[in-house]
């Protein structure tokens, strides 16, 4: 799992396989961007079925790793 391009965000009470933080840390650094554009520094986006309320939050493993 090394290649991935995309990783799943952790489930409640787990860590990123990838970094080790938490969830609620992981949470936190998705939400930071850049003061002077407002680009995000970390990519995610969610995946979800036509329909369905809820969906999977996927991270780009690159900019997490940045």
């Amino acid at each position: 799992m090394q290649d991935e391009e995309w990783i799943r965000f952790p489930d409640e009470g787990e860590r990123c396989e990838t970094t080790g933080l938490s969830r609620t840390s992981l949470a936190e650094i998705l939400d930071e961007a850049d003061p002077e554009t407002g680009e995000k520094f970390i990519l995610s986006m969610v995946k979800k079925k036509p329909g369905a309320k809820r969906g999977i939050r996927l991270i780009n493993k690159q900019s997490l790793l940045r």
